[in-house]
């Protein structure tokens, strides 16, 4: 993913894409129940965005029964990817969105992004014997 560095409980990943450099910001939101990493991801206005979602089933050879992204405040998934359906390692696309599925993680890319995409994001993995993973990305959007 490229180089880190890391500062307390927060990590700083920096990564070129086509020339830009987009700045992943992972927190550790912990509780006594439930544990949910937030991302946060910058993205350019006009330009694409890549919002991750990493896989980790906690069973071995496990793979994802069913992907669900959604943007906070609304209830119906902005995408979905049904892995009952293989091939696993598949690019979807549906009005301006993505999700590129591989054995390691399923990004959701908005192309052509607006400061209106801007908000948190959540990725639903449900796999087949693992516990289901929820993740969050906070996008925010510059202008050019």
């Amino acid at each position: 993913m490229g180089t880190g560095t890391k500062s307390g409980e927060n990590s700083y990943y920096c990564c070129p894409i086509k020339s830009l450099e987009f700045i992943h910001h992972v927190h550790g939101i912990k509780d006594d129940l439930f544990s949910v990493a937030v991302w946060s991801v910058t993205g350019v206005a006009g330009r694409a965005s890549d919002l991750p979602c990493y896989l980790n089933p906690r069973t071995p050879n496990d793979r994802p029964k069913l992907i669900l992204w959604y943007k906070k405040g609304t209830r119906t998934p902005i995408f979905s990817y049904d892995g009952r359906i293989p091939p696993l390692e598949t690019n979807n696309r549906h009005e301006g969105r993505q999700v590129t599925v591989s054995r390691d993680a399923a990004t959701l890319t908005l192309s052509s992004v607006g400061l209106d995409a801007a908000g948190v994001y959540e990725c639903r993995v449900d796999f087949f014997k693992s516990p289901t993973h929820n993740s969050l990305v906070n996008l925010t959007i510059v202008g050019k």
